[in-house]
């Protein structure tokens, strides 16, 4: 007996996010089979289960699907697999390297913004790349400035951090090819300011795309947002690579100031040369690093231990107010009065820890069950 075409296919298959945009999400599906040839995208919900259960899917995750509708291309996500690494700035998951595109002009090279996009990589722990782009704008009257800068700027990131740059110009097809050599068989994903050109790169490299782009703006000195979501594409040469809105300025204040000490490899020397073990390299006593800069002002580069400063103050804030606000929620006592007894001091709970009143939970069983009689009909009805 052969499969008709028409009908859902009812095993399940696992396919990767390519997309979450306007509450569905888009999954290619590398399945094999009569009616599936790979690769296929189906547009899919999420299982009641899965929102109830607050399960995050977010673009990169692999994910299991049933209900597929090979006609209408649809189907729904009932398991989310584990992740191998997640970005929480862009929000994507399992990717080999991150590229982050930064403009060499228009605006002017920023010291400060790359460090804190290469300091998001590190607490995420994901091999990462420098492509400069606009490369070919600069002082035309002063080239050898211009070398220099570039010289600058690939001593401290590709010899010191050992961080690979790449010059790109959207111009120079020459630029063009040695990036896609980059990315060729690896999942990527682009990161960078607003206006810094990764959708103007992703054109050149398929023209097919037609992303909208748009001029960095001469009043404010950078793009506006014309990528909405964290989208993976597709290209030739098994390469996916990621668009992802941009950002005006990256803050630091959901991180703790130790995971920013660990972002910083440069300290690595020197951290075994510290006094206290959970050193922050910032008014210590006998602090190693500090050392090092008094010693030699190189060992550390300024503009680096500039960016690192201005980070960890984010991250201080951060750990303060999350200090204050668990204060606030701590245990305390109240006074229990009961008739023809004596009063007693008995623990107040937080009041997430409270368990609902009998009435309440009823309340709330009565919801669960209402919903899933909601959800089996519309199962049903599928």
């Amino acid at each position: 007996m052969t499969n008709n075409p028409s009908q859902p296919i009812t095993k399940p298959l696992s396919g990767r996010v390519l997309k979450y945009h306007s509450n569905l999400f888009t999954v290619e599906v590398q399945g094999s089979g009569r009616h599936i040839k790979p690769p296929t995208h189906y547009q899919c919900t999420l299982k009641g289960l899965l929102k109830k259960q607050e399960t995050s899917v977010i673009t990169g995750d692999y994910v299991l699907l049933d209900n597929l509708d090979p006609i209408n291309r649809t189907a729904r996500i009932i398991d989310v697999k584990p992740r191998q690494n997640q970005l929480p700035r862009p929000k994507i998951a399992n990717v080999d390297q991150v590229i982050i595109v930064h403009p060499f002009r228009e605006p002017n090279f920023d010291y400060e913004q790359l460090n804190r996009f290469l300091t998001h990589a590190a607490l995420a722990e994901v091999n990462t790349m420098i492509c400069m782009s606009k490369s070919d704008l600069g002082d035309e009257t002063d080239p050898e400035g211009i070398r220099q800068e570039k010289q600058a700027i690939i001593a401290l990131y590709e010899t010191g951090l050992q961080i690979p740059v790449i010059f790109t110009s959207i111009h120079d097809a020459t630029s063009l090819m040695a990036l896609k050599e980059k990315i060729k068989g690896k999942i990527s994903v682009l990161a960078g300011l607003s206006g810094a050109g990764k959708s103007s790169l992703l054109n050149r490299l398929n023209p097919d795309l037609k992303i909208k782009v748009q001029d960095v703006s001469e009043k404010i000195g950078r793009g506006t947002h014309t990528t909405r979501h964290v989208e993976l594409i597709p290209l030739a040469g098994n390469i996916l690579i990621a668009d992802t809105p941009g950002f005006s300025n990256l803050k630091f204040d959901n991180t703790l100031p130790q995971d920013i000490e660990a972002a910083f490899p440069e300290f690595a020397l020197y951290r075994s040369q510290c006094a206290f073990s959970n050193c922050l390299h910032l008014d210590e006593t006998d602090c190693g690093v500090l050392k090092a800069i008094t010693i030699d002002p190189a060992s550390i580069h300024p503009l680096r231990y500039t960016s690192y400063q201005a980070i960890m103050a984010e991250a201080l804030q951060y750990k303060a107010e999350h200090q204050s606000s668990s204060q606030k929620n701590e245990y305390g006592q109240k006074t229990l009065h009961a008739k023809g007894k004596e009063t007693k001091q008995i623990t107040r709970l937080k009041s997430k820890a409270r368990e609902g009143s009998r009435r309440t939970l009823k309340q709330d069983l009565d919801a669960w069950v209402d919903e899933e009689d909601m959800n089996a009909k519309e199962d049903l009805d599928t």
